[in-house]
């Protein structure tokens, strides 16, 4: 929304037609917590030509903004373009086997959104509810930093922050499941980063990740908050595991950044050399 009211008020100037993207800040934090803005917000998305989210998950949000006539005539002009990934990454080879324990991986911020502690409790609830064994391996820094090392046990361990292309594959690579139960993410790369090096991916339900693949193809979306949940899901990520390891190699290629940039090419080539916008 901030980008996109300067493009609205230049193509007031200029006539030029604009498109805007939404993202996490736009839909979990401007929206939600800057109400006297929506106002404008709309009218950004009223006069723009295209509107593009990252997933059906923030497709749907938006959607929810707007009622009536007006929300059927954003839905014919909103878009959905992933986030794409370095073709750099796209060297990972898939899993046969899982390594014994189970090595469940958090790669992110460790902060309140992101729910590393969700992520622990997790592992440790699957050692005592299933049949398998479980161990927390975590990568990261911020704010929860210490409540993260004193949530693990003996056997977890906790890598700090991970700087650079090559330490994370290293590090995903070493994972067997990745776990980011986060509780909002406008796209979550770090499941696509995951997938790249054969690691399945469990992400949040109803979040930016949620719906870019068919349930159970490289993961499984889980319930924000609900660690009960999340734990059977890495019993049921484990199963028919090397199959899946293939499937997320596979499925990380088809975000390939010269795929995503092409499909933006597209789309910007559909706009009209001129546009009309009304001041209101």
């Amino acid at each position: 929304f901030t980008d996109g009211s300067i493009a609205r008020s230049l193509a007031q100037k200029t006539g030029l037609p604009y498109m805007v993207t939404l993202r996490y800040s736009d839909i979990a934090a401007i929206w939600k917590y800057e109400p006297h803005l929506r106002p404008m917000a709309r009218r950004i998305l009223k006069d723009a030509k295209k509107v593009v989210c990252l997933s059906g998950a923030a497709k749907d949000a938006v959607l929810g903004w707007v009622k009536g006539a007006a929300r059927d005539e954003l839905a014919r002009k909103m878009e959905i373009i992933p986030n794409g990934i370095d073709p750099a990454w796209l060297d990972g080879k898939p899993k046969t086997a899982a390594h014994e324990p189970v090595r469940v991986g958090f790669a992110g911020l460790l902060n309140p959104r992101k729910r590393p502690l969700d992520a622990i409790a997790a592992v440790h609830r699957a050692n005592e509810k299933q049949s398998g064994h479980f161990i927390a391996r975590v990568c990261g820094d911020g704010p929860l930093k210490e409540a993260v090392c004193a949530a693990m046990k003996p056997e977890d361990s906790y890598l700090g922050r991970i700087s650079g292309m090559d330490a994370m594959k290293a590090f995903y690579a070493d994972c067997d499941v990745l776990l980011v139960p986060s509780a909002a993410e406008t796209f979550g790369m770090v499941y696509l980063e995951a997938m790249s090096q054969g690691v399945p991916v469990l992400y949040t339900k109803g979040q930016g990740f949620d719906g870019q693949f068919p349930e159970g193809e490289v993961g499984y979306a889980v319930p924000c908050g609900d660690v009960r949940a999340q734990a059977q899901a890495l019993g049921r990520v484990m199963q028919g595991y090397a199959e899946r390891s293939k499937r997320c190699i596979e499925g990380a290629r088809r975000y390939a950044w010269p795929r995503i940039a092409g499909m933006w090419m597209e789309l910007y080539r559909e706009l009209p050399l001129r546009g009309s916008c009304q001041r209101s």
